[in-house]
């Protein structure tokens, strides 16, 4: 790889990074905007939070059009986070993960282990990220 391409792909990251951003920001702004129109209905409030949210939406589409430009994946699918939850087995020290699908079938939140086959409880460890909505690869 030469310097071109690493400089690309920092600032692809970076451009990554902020349009995640911008997307979390938004999505605050739309949920002050619901409570403002509940209580206060469409006034003065309602409207400002309205301009925020449409300055927020033109940010992201530059930010989407510098990323192309750049060369960069732009996904055109609406994009979730998936969460694993873990477990751990005290006896063999296996750790299992599990998503919140799965995690719904089991009784009172413990599972058997695959390799003891003890029930084991959940240990507190948890990890996220952010991928396409009906993708089955991720790219972190």
């Amino acid at each position: 790889m030469n310097k071109i391409d690493k400089a690309k792909e920092r600032i692809i990251a970076m451009l990554n990074r902020e349009i995640s951003k911008t997307r979390l920001e938004r999505a605050a702004i739309v949920e002050k905007m619901e409570d403002a129109e509940e209580w206060y209905g469409q006034g003065k409030r309602y409207q400002a939070y309205r301009e925020k949210l449409d300055k927020k939406l033109q940010e992201e589409e530059s930010l989407m059009d510098m990323k192309t430009r750049f060369g960069g994946f732009v996904p055109t699918q609406e994009t979730g986070f998936l969460t694993m939850y873990g477990f751990a087995c005290p006896s063999c020290g296996m750790h299992v993960y599990l998503d919140r699908d799965k995690l719904a079938d089991y009784q009172n939140g413990t599972v058997n282990c695959p390799v003891c086959g003890r029930r084991i409880y959940r240990d507190g460890r948890s990890a996220s990220w952010e991928v396409l909505v009906d993708s089955k690869t991720v790219k972190e």
